[in-house]
């Protein structure tokens, strides 16, 4: 198809796929280098450390590994499997999977199989019929870089993942806690009732999905900044509020984010900048020129970005670590986080 002729919702999704199969061309992999210049750390080592933990983290963040597309269950909900395909650069190992109010499932197993087999929703890990399939323990066998689910594998003998999990009433949500590069993402897939497609497919997007210290957020105000697959809407407002909270935590404390603005055309010349292909399916998705989205939008993210950056390495004294320690990294910014949210979460309200 020609360019020309291809609609906006078109080349958004074929600028996501090429996304997917290489994070790091896209501007969700191009904040390592945002920062440079602005920030006035000494040492190379220690810049190229802080750039590497604050720039990075939450844009990987954002570029969640994992794809979900099978989700099945039995009638009552209390056997379910979730399809799980790795489209990031590493192995994805499943950590701990919980279901509901983050309660701990009767039984729960990674399916190993492929195309040609496919899966199985059982409520006998040994019963005859689900003898004939693989299951392994959660967290024996990772999710394989590059491989898709089910429904967009390549070969029929490709090799395919699901988490199968069984429980003792109705499944209505799945937790799932995975590692990848070192840090430890957490996921949420709504099973029963078709939760998921209603909260995925009813959501327009000049609905507000999140209201954070009374500013409310609408699916397109994420969206003019992101891609947003409908099927990840629920993920990616959840990871949306949680930038807006540290951006206002760090507006709060005084921040200042001058210096990386005003770097912004060095770093990212217009027309040179490695992102015009996103600047113009985005600049289409909002009716407007690419001349105004990188003025108005791009500029935006490089001011959410610095705010992040600045503030998680302003709050955290990350010199003392190696890049060999990122788990450790990790789970402290993890813990900062957290404690964030905890204080802010009487001023969070998500609407989905």
């Amino acid at each position: 198809m020609d360019k020309e002729k291809e609609t906006p919702e078109i080349r958004r999704e074929k600028m996501r796929q090429e996304e997917l199969k290489n994070p790091s061309s896209s501007i969700h992999g191009s904040n390592l280098a945002d920062l440079v210049g602005g920030l006035s750390w000494k040492g190379t080592g220690i810049l190229i450390l802080v750039l590497i933990i604050g720039g990075g983290y939450l844009l990987l963040k954002f570029s969640s590994p994992l794809e979900f597309r099978t989700i099945a269950s039995d009638e009552d909900y209390q056997s379910v499997i979730i399809g799980i395909g790795n489209v990031g650069f590493r192995d994805v190992v499943i950590l701990d999977v919980s279901v509901n109010n983050k309660e701990k499932p009767l039984e729960t197993r990674l399916q190993v199989s492929t195309v040609s087999q496919g899966f199985i929703i059982t409520d006998d890990y040994n019963g005859e019929e689900a003898r004939e399939y693989n299951f392994t323990n959660i967290g024996e066998v990772p999710i394989k870089a590059g491989t898709s689910s089910e429904d967009g594998a390549a070969s029929i003998e490709d090799e395919i993942y699901a988490v199968s999990v069984i429980h003792h009433e109705e499944i209505n949500n799945v937790h799932i806690e995975y590692s990848h590069f070192g840090m430890t993402y957490n996921e949420t897939v709504y099973v029963s009732d078709g939760v998921k497609e209603k909260n995925n497919t009813a959501v327009k997007d000049d609905d507000v999905v999140a209201v954070v210290k009374g500013k409310e957020i609408t699916l397109k105000d994420i969206r003019s900044l992101y891609f947003v697959d409908d099927q990840d809407i629920s993920i990616m407002v959840e990871k949306f509020v949680q930038e807006e909270m540290m951006v206002l935590e760090a507006k709060s404390t005084g921040i200042d984010v001058s210096e990386e603005l005003n770097s912004m055309e060095l770093l990212f010349p217009l027309g040179n900048s490695g992102n015009e292909d996103f600047f113009e399916v985005q600049a289409d998705y909002l009716g407007i020129t690419v001349e105004e989205y990188y003025e108005e939008y791009f500029k935006e993210r490089i001011e959410r970005d610095a705010y992040v950056n600045l503030l998680i390495n302003e709050r955290l004294d990350l010199s003392n670590y190696g890049v060999d320690e990122l788990e450790v990294i990790d789970k402290e910014i993890n813990n900062f986080i957290s404690t964030l949210w905890d204080e802010y979460e009487q001023h969070i309200e998500i609407l989905l």
